[in-house]
């Protein structure tokens, strides 16, 4: 259910080249409810704080993030680079400008200090990942940069490719530009970066994603070697089966068959890739084997998480052409039926109204509502202003019986995002594995809060985690299912249950089915001022809300005249909400 406008998300970013939008899902104070941030291109990014009631606020005064209105941002990734217990934000910008590292201050604001830094290098980058490729406790930053081009439409006017930056963390908020000849030769069209650890050896290997793959350098793998070279990469692409020279733009990680080993999806224009892990270290694509290689347009963004909590991987795709306005292109969910990769295509549900032109950019995922299932946030560019493309915001509203997990991990030893870390979920007849990354998809960061769908399992035998360096590992024992949990490494599991549970808030709805006619009756005996409730269409779209409070004695209308189709009628207070479904006959 698409529901940005409804939430107090209106946002696009503005681009004439078409390249830019990301957006970061994070928790910027602490607060226990993730936030949104999305960038604007040449407009200004904005911050949405989540206001943990159904709805977001837009605080990009109050934060300080409107004093970087002059910037032309790509893309945004999200970790603690200082340790300080809050998440700054890393900004990708266009051509000849550099990075811009804004260091959170406590929650209270954003302040830039690339300068300080040490992040002054100018290019035209897109995507960044981060992780402690060099096990010192802190976070090393990898940024992709793209071309350079003096015209556009700029894919006609390319005057070169740019190498990548690649900063090691010195500590103090200080980094250093490492320059060896293995990075400077890697003057690829980079869109799509990510920190992963593909042969589960503890160290923080790097995928580096090209687009223009066949006319410049094609994708590459750099397998972290430990310390044998400065910096510790060697070059693996070939033997591993991931060098393809494609128009790569963005990359999704994740154990689709629950074998223990990561695989990796890669967005393209035309085919996409799937890549899974073989026993020997190399990967096999099959991406037309499964039928999800999509095959039309151009594919962005991308998420490989377990969307319906049934225990498996599912798989979304953001979709847009680079130039053409009047060309639509809608997105993709593909849902996993099990371990034998097989998928249903659920798309249908993913259509916007013609009004909205979809361009979609970047992608990323949380539990925005802390109902206990994953939510998707996905970029929109304009080319021009008129356009009419927008963020997106889908809410969740698959119903299943499934239990889940969700677990907050914070370093102590390790860097304090604990992004690296490994978790496997141990239940009755499967384990299920997540690893913490930041980056990926493209332009974007994902929450990092790590979710487990459970699937038919109503236990849990136990959890292991193997942090990030120094690697230390840690068994827990979960007192119940269906909440999240905050693990600080080496200390305390302490159980943080959602404040706005899904539940029985004693709402009725009638008569349901209905001809057209719909009122909502209270808890007997009972007013709830504080409740508001919304209707939407299935698509979506909300057509009422307000307040139930009132009047009393307890019977309020809803709607007249509603035309045929379902609807969903949500009741929601300031600690949980009511959903209901309604049929309308004609």
């Amino acid at each position: 259910m698409e529901r940005a406008l409804s939430l107090g998300i209106d946002h696009y970013t503005y681009d004439p080249t078409g390249m830019a939008g990301g957006v970061a899902v994070f928790d910027y104070n602490n607060d226990g409810w993730p936030d949104i941030y999305l960038t604007g291109g040449l407009d200004p990014d904005r911050l949405y704080e989540n206001q943990g009631d159904g709805s977001f606020r837009d605080v990009s005064r109050e934060r300080r993030i409107d004093g970087l209105r002059s910037l032309n941002t790509m893309g945004v990734v999200a970790g603690d680079l200082n340790n300080d217990g809050y998440t700054d934000l890393l900004l990708t910008t266009g051509q000849g400008d550099h990075c811009h590292l804004l260091l959170n201050e406590g929650g209270q604001s954003f302040i830039d200090r690339s300068s300080a830094a040490g992040i002054i290098h100018r290019a035209w980058s897109s995507s960044a990942t981060l992780a402690d490729y060099d096990g010192d406790g802190d976070l090393d930053i990898y940024v992709g940069n793209y071309v350079n081009y003096n015209a556009l439409p700029f894919e006609q006017h390319i005057t070169g490719a740019e190498p990548d930056f690649l900063y090691r963390n010195e500590g103090g908020l200080q980094f250093s530009l490492i320059d060896t000849p293995l990075l400077a030769e890697q003057a690829g069209c980079t869109l799509a970066t990510l920190f992963s650890d593909y042969d589960d050896d503890g160290a923080a290997d790097l995928f580096v994603l090209n687009d223009f793959g066949d006319l410049y350098e094609p994708n590459n793998l750099l397998r972290n070697t430990g310390g044998v070279s400065n910096p510790p990469f060697e070059r693996v692409s070939e033997r591993t089966g991931m060098r393809a020279a494609i128009n790569a733009m963005g990359i999704s990680s994740g154990d689709l068959n629950s074998d223990g080993r990561l695989d990796y999806y890669v967005t393209n224009i035309g085919d996409n890739r799937l890549y899974l892990s073989q026993s020997d270290g190399t990967f096999t694509e099959s991406a037309r084997q499964y039928y999800v290689n999509d095959g039309s347009g151009s594919s962005w963004g991308t998420v490989l998480q377990d969307l319906n909590n049934d225990g498996y991987l599912d798989l979304y795709v953001n979709k847009g052409f680079l130039y053409a306005l009047d060309v639509p292109q809608y997105n993709r969910v593909y849902l996993s039926r099990g371990k034998e990769l097989l998928f249903d295509d659920e798309s249908r549900d993913l259509i916007l109204p013609a009004t909205v032109a979809n361009k979609a950019r970047g992608a990323a995922y949380g539990d925005l509502d802390r109902d206990g299932d994953l939510d998707l946030v996905v970029a929109g560019v304009r080319l021009d202003p008129a356009h009419t493309a927008r963020a997106l915001i889908y809410t969740n509203t698959v119903q299943t019986n499934a239990h889940w997990v969700q677990l907050h991990l914070q370093g102590t030893q390790a860097n304090t995002s604990a992004i690296g870390a490994r978790v496997a979920v141990y239940t009755p007849d499967r384990t299920i594995a997540r690893e913490l990354t930041a980056g990926g998809s493209y332009l974007s960061s994902h929450d990092p809060v790590l979710h487990f769908g459970l699937g038919s399992s109503s236990t849990v035998d136990s959890i292991v985690i193997v942090w990030p360096a120094p690697g230390t590992k840690e068994v827990l024992q979960l007192p119940t299912l269906d909440a999240r949990y905050t693990l600080v490494e080496g200390g305390t599991l302490t159980t943080t249950r959602a404040a706005d549970v899904v539940t029985d808030l004693g709402y009725q709805v009638y008569p349901n089915p209905t001809y057209g006619s719909l009122y909502l009756s209270h808890p007997a005996g009972e007013v709830r001022h504080s409740a508001r409730v919304y209707l939407f269409t299935a698509s979506g779209q909300l057509i009422h809300s307000g307040a139930p409070g009132m009047p009393y004695p307890p019977r309020l209308p809803i709607a007249d005249d509603l035309p045929p189709g379902v609807y969903y009628v949500e009741i929601r207070t300031a600690t949980a909400r009511q959903r209901i479904k309604v049929i309308v006959h004609g």
